[in-house]
């Protein structure tokens, strides 16, 4: 007689779990006649339409997202990278062509990293359909792809760089007395992840829902009277303040330094915009001033 088995599911996200298919049918005739072979046995891991083949026996079970398909090869790796085992090809140095059911696998805020003309690139999955990844960080080009990983984990084993922006204003800014004024960026260094644009200069977008670290400084010309503050405004909300007394040029140079850093989860689309106040009785140059956005994790 024929006997059904039922296990219960466990996922890829489960640390330390014993994964086990959901649903496992195996048929018994008074003995257990169902084997297994393992990967160094030569078996051949693939899901194909949410069912693995061993080549020596098929269990159908629900996968977990990291190796659910739509006839796109997937081998989860212990580094927290999966080897995609089918092709990718290159459609524009942001855009990557995939088989069908991709949105079955990846997800906005995925890592990828893979090999072109001998060069690895690397970055994030933004947007995602059917058969088209597109993707910020190293520009894509032109040459086959080999080694192509992805990952859902934010900062897998071996990866370089995240979503990284170093964005400034370098130009002197002159900030009325009393007023809240708007800082105009005006210089890009990195953006790997596509924090900035010219055509918005007062912004900072956050590209996937996550946690970030934001690393800011404002640097007024010296002046003892009065005070400076520096803010951060996400989505035209104060959110963020630093104030300082004013300092005397004596004591730190040429400029009143004001550093702060904070930690936050943001959604995909919010933007940061920084602010800054001076009390000095006049007008008073905004010499120089820097953000960097990191993200830390996303969350899918």
């Amino acid at each position: 007689m024929a006997i059904k088995h039922a296990h219960t599911a466990v996922t890829a996200d489960d640390p330390g779990a014993d994964v086990q298919p959901s649903h496992w049918n195996a048929d018994h005739t008074g003995t257990n006649e169902h084997t297994h072979q393992s990967a160094t046995e030569g078996g051949d891991l693939r899901a194909t339409a949410a069912q693995i083949t061993t080549g020596t026996s098929e269990a159908v079970f629900a996968t977990p997202k990291a190796i659910k398909d739509a006839g796109i090869g997937v081998t989860p790796g212990l580094d927290g990278w999966n080897t995609v085992t089918d092709t990718w090809l290159y459609a524009s140095a942001t855009t990557i062509t995939v088989p069908a059911g991709a949105l079955s696998i990846y997800q906005p805020g995925d890592v990828w990293k893979l090999t072109a003309n001998s060069i690895v690139l690397e970055g994030y999955v933004s947007v995602v359909s059917n058969t088209l990844l597109t993707v910020v960080g190293d520009p894509l080009t032109n040459y086959t792809f080999s080694n192509i990983k992805f990952s859902h984990m934010g900062v897998p084993l071996g990866l370089s760089k995240g979503p990284f922006a170093l964005i400034t204003r370098d130009a002197v800014q002159s900030i009325a007395n009393d007023t809240l004024a708007t800082v105009t960026m005006d210089h890009k260094y990195y953006d790997t992840g596509n924090f900035y644009a010219a055509g918005d200069p007062t912004k900072i977008t956050f590209p996937f829902t996550g946690f970030y670290y934001l690393d800011i400084e404002g640097d007024f010309a010296a002046n003892t009277t009065g005070v400076r503050e520096i803010y951060i405004y996400i989505g035209g909300v104060q959110s963020y303040q630093f104030r300082l007394p004013a300092v005397a040029a004596s004591s730190i140079g040429t400029y009143t330094y004001l550093p702060m850093q904070r930690g936050m989860f943001r959604t995909a689309g919010q933007y940061a915009e920084f602010k800054v106040v001076q009390t000095s009785g006049g007008a008073l140059n905004l010499a120089f001033f820097r953000a960097s956005i990191y993200l830390l994790s996303p969350i899918t």
